[in-house]
């Protein structure tokens, strides 16, 4: 792990408020997703915003933003998903 990037973690775990930050200040949103457990999955607002839909529209769920997905694509996304 870079030392920056282990910087950073430990600066958030010791302040709430750099992962407010991080979330309202990202141009490209977050989200994050528990391969293990898929029904587990937190986006933040940006997120949403940025793919152009209404984040108060949106569930935090993984078939929400997988149903946005083309058809024609959906089988490589999946095996993308299953490598991680």
């Amino acid at each position: 792990m870079n030392y920056l990037e282990k910087e950073l973690r430990e600066l958030v775990k010791k302040d709430d408020s750099i992962f407010d930050f991080l979330q309202e200040s990202t141009l490209d949103g977050m989200w994050y997703w528990d391969l293990t457990n898929q029904e587990e999955e937190w986006m933040n607002i940006v997120f949403w915003e940025r793919l152009g839909y209404d984040p108060d529209q949106m569930p935090a769920k993984a078939e929400a933003w997988m149903g946005l997905i083309n058809p024609e694509d959906m089988e490589i996304a999946k095996a993308k998903i299953a490598e991680h």
